[in-house]
């Protein structure tokens, strides 16, 4: 390492490099390397600097000139996804009769191989390369007749990401204690919640449309855009039935028209029911009283029955599983002139009935 009017020449590594750090601007330069021997020593002669190498065991001398041309090779640029390349630009110092050219080169894979593509000069500073992930400038610098040198600075390679479309799945529609505490607010009769997940691989906002329809039937719209990752909405106002709904994301707030994505998936089919199963008797007899509750839409989850409209017991169907929308029960009621029916389906729809017994 020698000092030389605010500059330091430093050697350094197994093939002979030479560095120049500028004390002023703490810019490093690298004049040239020997690929053949190590720098052992630097001296002064006279205005100029010279160097010894160990191995080949040589005299240099460092010229106060410039190379007639060069070449800087960037490292490689990562875009974090596939890129459309636009211009390339720097901050150049113009040098009568000098030159300044830009090729690039660009692929898929973190290090350059078969899957990358040659060099290509640019056009007018705009990059010629394909799209691509990875990006690498090269710049070729040279001189002009007089000796005058050019120069470039502050590079910048301009790029869009493509876009790339989200994802909408797990559609959910039903009333449950975890949404109630993410929303802040309990459920009001009739309401329900269409929720779903979306994903969109270049974190833009999206939003979403809501439809819903029965079976075979046209499609009709709850919700044209919302922010927000779910609805509520109230059952009273559609008619009973299934549904399926469909939630449609777009990605456009922040991509154009042209660019811009819109995906959509469709739930399976949901219930929507707001009536109370149906009770009635169906015989009497021997004190046997058989009782039949219906639901056409929903499979009933309880049952119970009581004499004295105090205590209810819970009776399980003739058949032993409560499994459908259509149940039979038997209930001994010997001594009892009336009985209190009470029945509730999986959408928590309750029916109440008094049945008074009369033997035939």
């Amino acid at each position: 390492m020698i000092y030389d009017q605010e500059k330091i020449h430093v050697g350094t590594g197994e093939d002979g490099e030479i560095y120049t750090v500028h004390a002023a601007s703490g810019m490093i330069e690298k004049n040239f390397r020997l690929n053949t021997a190590q720098i052992s020593c630097f001296a002064r002669m006279e205005k100029n600097i010279i160097f010894a190498t160990g191995s080949s065991s040589g005299i240099y001398e460092l010229a106060p000139r410039y190379h007639t041309a060069g070449k800087f090779t960037s490292r490689i640029f990562d875009a974090r996804g596939l890129a459309v390349w636009g211009k390339i630009e720097a901050c150049e110092e113009e040098a009568a009769g000098a030159q300044t050219v830009f090729f690039t080169r660009s692929g898929n894979t973190f290090l350059p191989g078969e899957e990358w593509e040659e060099w290509k000069e640019t056009s007018g500073r705009r990059i010629l390369s394909r799209a691509g992930r990875f990006i690498q400038y090269r710049l070729e610098l040279t001189a002009g007749k007089d000796g005058t040198t050019p120069s470039a600075g502050d590079i910048r390679v301009f790029y869009q990401i493509a876009n790339r479309p989200p994802a909408v799945k797990n559609i959910f529609f039903g009333r449950d204690s975890e949404f109630e505490k993410v929303r802040k607010q309990a459920f009001k009769p009739g309401e329900y919640a269409v929720r779903w997940d979306a994903f969109d691989p270049d974190n833009d906002p999206l939003e979403f449309s809501v439809s819903c329809r029965q079976k075979n039937q046209p499609w009709f719209v709850l919700e044209k855009k919302s922010r927000e990752p779910f609805l509520v909405i109230d059952s009273y106002r559609l008619p009973q039935g299934k549904y399926e709904f469909m939630v449609q994301a777009r990605d456009l707030p922040a991509n154009t028209l042209e660019t811009a994505f819109s995906v959509s998936n469709i739930s399976r089919y949901f219930i929507i029911d707001n009536e109370a199963p149906e009770i009635r008797l169906e015989s009497f007899q021997d004190d046997i009283a058989l009782i039949r509750i219906t639901d056409s839409l929903s499979v009933l989850s309880i049952a119970e029955i009581s004499s004295h409209l105090s205590d209810f017991t819970a009776i399980g169907p003739v058949d032993g599983v409560l499994d459908s929308g259509s149940e039979q029960f038997r209930y001994n009621a010997a001594q009892a002139g009336y009985i209190h029916v009470r029945a509730r389906d999986e959408h928590n729809n309750i029916a109440f009935k008094t049945i008074r017994l009369e033997k035939k």
